[in-house]
């Protein structure tokens, strides 16, 4: 209140997702580890009774191939995911087109299980930034 504003941005990284090796053993513990963090933070909200007022917003820098490479792990792709929750969100939706078909061959694959996107990356954050109270009059175009 002091400061004039009514929503704040935090940002938070965790790292070492990116397993070229021994994908599932390291995989497994990072998403216990996230989703650990997760459920006490909201938690945490909901006994303050700020959840309604909260977005959490996970998303990576990249996507990962669905095809294994030599060492049991996964190499850089494209097409990548995002979460967005939070008490006010309407969940329960996935944006974009998730592919009909993973099999080798399928329209999205460019090999290896690299998938072409179907959205732009920066287009989950037309609603965040929505949410923030910048509009197209504040240059969201």
């Amino acid at each position: 209140e002091c400061r004039g504003v009514d929503r704040d941005v935090f940002h938070v990284e965790d790292f070492q997702y990116d397993f070229h090796k021994s994908l599932h053993y390291g995989l497994e513990e990072k998403f216990i580890e996230l989703d650990t963090a997760i459920e006490s933070f909201v938690s945490e909200l909901k006994n303050q009774n700020m959840w309604k007022n909260v977005t959490i917003v996970v998303t990576s820098d990249f996507g990962r191939t669905l095809t294994p490479n030599s060492s049991g792990g996964t190499d850089h792709g494209w097409a990548g995911h995002t979460f967005i929750m939070g008490g006010s969100v309407v969940g329960g939706k996935i944006f974009g087109d998730y592919p009909a078909n993973l099999q080798k061959g399928n329209p999205l694959d460019v090999g290896r299980g690299r998938l072409v996107p179907t959205r732009p990356f920066e287009s989950m954050w037309s609603p965040v930034a929505q949410w923030l109270g910048i509009g197209e009059k504040n240059g969201l175009d």
